[in-house]
């Protein structure tokens, strides 16, 4: 058996990726989320090299790993998401996203025979989300509700880069799929795996540089750096927090829908980082958890007030410091476990 360029190109992304998958799904250190879903990004592409490679194309192993490729983007989305929040999240909830997959998998008989409608409906489910999570970020950057301080843009920004660079080809592939240019498609293939190799080195050697922003671990590159976190003893953490719980409780600065970890750095003298350390050591959560839940609490007293049963869930929504719906809703329902109409109306009996 002939082996090419392109097979030893194969052979590396495989042997790299299977250690890589090994180590993420072992290590507890930094984003244990975010560890297991890059793991899972993987693992979908190394089952499919070999299932290419090792399966017979009417095999229906084959139709599973082909349809695999439908799970590329929510895995993705659901990265970012869970990197930029910086929090857990309840990974059941995004099950809808995955229904493209069980679909195609099990249509993949009819598809079989026209693989290249199956290669654009890939590339459409891919590109759809890779838009969704660019839009996500910038969306995030504006935020100033959200704490972003544990997010190193620049190691967000590089990783979109190399993803676009690795769906383009899948685009091109689709392409030249259609025109039946072997030689093509074949170069392009060559390219993506290339741009597999380029993205587990980058998580490789940048994840490690820039610290907690992937691995949590201090890096390659910054061994002999010192660690650009405030330092607090005990009692400073307790006066910070102090401070922080009066102003919530007593002013009740989260009222304002424009409140930042900025502005209430500002308004309290308390630095960004000192603030959003106290906030994660003190009150064991991040800042923008930490004021929705002051939010929700506000609301859940409007709601159950019998002077206020008058106004709808919007006015009470506004009046409690929150200026989308989808957040209310979402922060809402994660601290009650009802929305805000069952609360009102499980209140009212």
């Amino acid at each position: 058996m002939d082996i090419g360029f392109l097979d030893v190109l194969v052979f590396i992304l495989v042997f790299q990726s299977i250690g890589f998958i090994g180590f993420l799904f072992y290590t507890d250190r930094g984003n244990r989320g975010c560890n297991l879903l890059i793991g899972v990004f993987q693992l979908i592409l190394v089952i499919r090299i070999v299932s290419y490679y090792l399966l017979n194309p009417e095999h229906v192993l084959f139709g599973f790993s082909y349809a695999l490729a439908f799970a590329y983007g929510p895995v993705l989305f659901i990265f970012f998401k869970t990197l930029l929040e910086g929090k857990a999240y309840a990974y059941g909830d995004y099950w809808k996203h995955f229904l493209p997959f069980l679909f195609f998998w099990g249509t993949y008989p009819f598809f079989y025979k026209r693989i290249y409608l199956f290669e654009f409906m890939i590339a459409i489910s891919i590109w759809s989300y890779h838009v969704l999570t660019i839009v996500y970020f910038l969306k995030s950057k504006r935020n100033r509700n959200m704490d972003m301080s544990h997010v190193n843009y620049k190691w967000v920004t590089y990783f979109m880069v190399l993803l676009t660079l690795l769906f383009s080809t899948a685009g091109l592939i689709t392409f030249f799929m259609v025109s039946g240019n072997l030689p093509a498609i074949r170069f392009v293939f060559g390219l993506q795996m290339f741009a597999h190799i380029l993205i587990i080195n980058f998580f490789l050697f940048h994840g490690l540089s820039f610290g907690k922003s992937f691995l949590g671990y201090n890096g390659i590159h910054n061994r002999n750096t010192i660690p650009n976190k405030p330092v607090l003893s005990k009692e400073e953490l307790d006066y910070y927090a102090c401070i922080i719980k009066s102003s919530m409780e007593k002013e009740r600065i989260f009222l304002d829908p424009e409140l930042s970890l900025i502005s209430i750095s500002q308004r309290l003298s308390i630095g960004p980082n000192i603030l959003s350390r106290v906030i994660h050591q003190k009150f064991n959560t991040n800042f923008s958890d930490f004021v929705n839940n002051y939010r929700v609490n506000h609301a859940k007293t409007l709601l159950n007030t019998s002077n206020t049963i008058s106004k709808n869930v919007s006015e009470v929504m506004f009046e409690s410091g929150f200026n989308s719906k989808s957040t209310f809703y979402r922060h809402f329902k994660d601290k009650t476990g009802i929305s805000p109409k069952e609360y009102r109306f499980a209140h009212d009996k």
